[in-house]
């Protein structure tokens, strides 16, 4: 057998285990159904716009757009919106929101907006805002 036959050899024995992983791979994930629905503004999203985006433990749906926070309730299709919250002063809704974050030991979600931090406890349903204070030298 010359190098050129063990070489074509290889090449079809190749193939042959890569079809058959590849097979076995879509095999295993074929009967997942991943299914997706667009929420608009008219479902009740604040704002068209979603920089941020975050599923939690219990399956709720953390969406930061660019004005204010909404939360999927998944479990009834539902939107809660926190833009009509007032809190230190600030109205949520009125802030862009560029990132979120879950801190899932302490179950707290961590809110990145244009103007600083917003800390939400979930176990406790207390919510802190955390911005710089222009005043503030440090």
């Amino acid at each position: 057998m010359t190098n050129i036959d063990k070489i074509k050899k290889f090449i079809v024995i190749l193939s042959i285990i890569l079809i058959n992983i590849n097979y076995g791979i879509n095999t295993i994930y074929a009967h997942e159904s991943i299914s997706f629905k667009n929420i608009t503004i008219n479902d009740g999203l604040s704002q068209g716009t979603v920089p941020a985006l975050l599923q939690d433990k219990q399956g709720r749906i953390w969406i930061g757009t660019d004005d204010g926070l909404d939360i999927l309730l998944r479990d009834s299709d539902s939107i809660l919106r926190f833009k009509e919250l007032d809190n230190d002063g600030k109205i949520l809704g009125n802030l862009k929101i560029t990132s979120l974050l879950k801190d899932n030991i302490e179950d707290v979600m961590w809110i990145g907006t244009e103007n600083g931090l917003m800390k939400i406890d979930i176990k406790n349903d207390k919510m802190e805002t955390l911005y710089h204070d222009e005043n503030n030298k440090n």
